[in-house]
């Protein structure tokens, strides 16, 4: 804000009536000038010398103007400048500065000092160089105040402090209009960052009346910014009853903030899956409102549920297997095992999981098993044979047919073990009797 004047901070009008009564009490001509662009902000007492004569008349006039720059390049912040000008009068200057920039100056003149009056002779001899009439001229210049030194001290002092007192206001009032155009700047951001979300915002107050919306939730439901304004929460919320949301703003209004899942109820009649995260803030002024983030977790949702129904077939299909499954980490030890690997091995599923693949075989070759083990890991589906001693101390012939997963970030070996016993001692009893048959 670098282009503000002296008349966008203070009353004008205001400080003319100051000008009016202190030209009433005082008798001396006062005035305000933009120092900017030289308009006459404030005048009272002007004299008709200056106002039809000297400021009248072209060649005259610039005198004044040399007069008045001179004291515009010679003011001194707080300082009276004292002058008198080309055309004979007194003039005094005092500047009016606001954050360092001289805005304007306050001007008393246009008098005499009482015993330093110039000859009448030398005015007749300026009336006539300028083409003035002099009788008029006479007239008005026999109408200039004088004043005493001491008076003129007095009236300096009295508008040195109107002076400081315009500075002091201005600057207030400055300091203010910055600070309300650095919030204005900030709305605007804040506006801007708002309209260009990602995640849907609105604005409600108290009683759930939609008070602002971003574009991003206008796309989400498919109502325009128009629309929405028109209505409620409970027009939009698809989970709750109007008691049940009722109870709900109550309980973020006493808490002071939620974060939660609902559904949304968009122009066409879908449903949109939203986490919420809302705070109840109260403004200066007493009312509430609610500040609402609102983020699509439709794909999301869909994306879960279909996980849960995989796992849910999964958890079935390894529930309810027949084969026995375990599930093996990259450490050997079980991570994961059913039913059937319980029934298989006698122990309980509390303790498999607490055993690992060497608790379960006879591992005569350490390192032909990590071999073995390492190789699945890396991808490679394998089957084999192996006796697995149960927790009865029996042994059952076991076939396995193993292969890697991956859970989440991790990799497991799955296997699934079929009890073989009973195949192997029919196979070995149908050789036998075919060696039988030969013999």
């Amino acid at each position: 804000m670098n282009n503000y004047r002296l008349s966008d901070l203070i009353n004008i009008p205001a400080v003319q009536k100051m000008a009016d009564a202190h030209y009433r009490t005082a008798g001396m001509p006062i005035g305000i000038i933009d120092a900017i662009d030289g308009s006459i902000l404030v005048a009272a007492g002007w004299q008709d010398i200056c106002a039809q004569f000297h400021r009248a008349n072209p060649e005259s006039l610039k005198r004044c103007r040399e007069s008045d720059d001179y004291i515009k390049d010679h003011l001194v912040p707080g300082e009276a400048r004292h002058y008198k000008c080309k055309n004979g009068l007194c003039d005094i200057g005092i500047p009016v500065i606001t954050a360092g920039r001289h805005l304007a100056t306050v001007f008393l003149g246009q008098f005499f000092y009482e015993g330093e009056i110039p000859e009448r002779e030398l005015f007749e001899k300026q009336g006539r160089e300028f083409g003035f009439d002099i009788d008029a001229y006479l007239t008005a210049l026999n109408c200039v105040r004088v004043f005493t030194h001491k008076q003129v001290a007095d009236i300096v002092q009295y508008n040195r402090i109107l002076a400081g007192f315009l500075t002091d206001l201005s600057e207030h009032t400055l300091s203010k209009l910055m600070a309300d155009e650095a919030l204005h700047d900030k709305e605007v951001l804040y506006r801007s960052i708002l309209q260009t979300a990602i995640d849907g915002f609105l604005l409600a107050d108290s009683q759930g009346r939609l008070m602002e919306v971003n574009q991003a939730y206008c796309r989400m439901t498919g109502y325009t910014q128009e629309e929405l304004l028109t209505m409620q929460i409970s027009d939009l919320d698809a989970s709750e009853t109007v008691n049940e949301l009722e109870r709900h703003i109550q309980q973020v209004i006493v808490q002071g903030e939620d974060r939660f899942e609902t559904r949304h109820r968009g122009k066409d009649g879908r449903c949109i899956d939203v986490d919420v995260s809302v705070q109840y803030r109260v403004s200066g002024g007493g009312a509430g409102h609610f500040v609402c983030f609102l983020r699509d977790i439709t794909n999301r949702k869909q994306a879960e549920n279909a996980l849960k129904e995989r796992e849910e077939r999964f958890r079935t299909f390894f529930q309810g297997s027949l084969d026995a499954i375990f599930i093996t980490a990259a450490d050997a030890r079980f991570s994961y095992v059913n039913p059937a690997a319980c029934t298989l091995t006698g122990y309980s599923e509390e303790e498999l999981l607490s055993m690992g693949i060497p608790d379960l075989h006879d591992i005569e070759d350490h390192h032909a098993f990590n071999r073995f083990f390492n190789k699945i890991m890396a991808g490679e589906a394998m089957t084999s044979e192996a006796a697995i001693h149960r927790k009865d101390g029996v042994k059952v012939l076991t076939e396995f047919s193993n292969t890697c997963i991956r859970i989440g970030d991790k990799k497991f070996m799955h296997t699934v073990a079929r009890d073989i016993t009973d195949r192997k001692l029919t196979e070995d009893a149908l050789r036998e009797r075919m060696r039988s048959g030969f013999d």
